[in-house]
């Protein structure tokens, strides 16, 4: 019996400490902006503008609370999201980390940007938090590199599964 509950102890303490290893902010030197440039659109800068305005739509949910400029004229979208991760393995709560988001379209080619910036929207479960822990940061990063991926179908106009009635 006192064999059970000693492998029992350790495996919940080995368990605890594994899913804690990483709960250590991000690096402060690691790099908090990330861009991504798409090239050889054939599209003109107001397609390319709709496309992307139209892709942020419906990837964000409310476009009124994240999109702050929308300029078509400029070709310009600048916005504040919130990106999630996971305080730990075990946890179920979901942290959020703010984030800037800026679009510009030109003829046949466009921009997207995302900066990580310090802050914590009112919603996130990790009080505290204002900045990502290291594999909430990994997890940032995919994230964005996932989205970027997205917005560069959407701005070929391969995504559009709407307009193929």
């Amino acid at each position: 019996m006192k064999l059970t509950l000693k492998i029992i102890f350790t495996t919940i303490g080995f368990i605890a400490l594994t899913a804690c290893s990483s709960v250590t902010p991000m690096d402060e030197s690691a790099p908090t902006t990330f861009t991504y440039d798409y090239k050889e659109l054939n599209a003109t800068k107001s397609e390319i503008f709709n496309r992307a305005r139209n892709f942020l739509a419906t990837s964000y949910g409310d476009t009124n609370e994240v999109l702050r400029v929308v300029d078509a004229e400029q070709g310009i979208i600048i916005g504040r999201g919130s990106s999630s991760w996971s305080i730990n393995k075990l946890s179920a709560d979901e942290c959020s980390t703010t984030h800037n988001v800026k679009f510009a379209a030109k003829e046949n080619r466009a921009r997207l940007q995302f900066e990580i910036v310090s802050g914590a929207p009112a919603y996130s479960r990790c009080p505290g938090w204002d900045m990502p822990t290291i594999d909430g940061y990994q997890t940032i990063k995919t994230d964005f590199n996932a989205f970027s991926k997205r917005l560069e179908q959407a701005l070929k106009g391969e995504s559009s599964d709407f307009s193929d009635f």
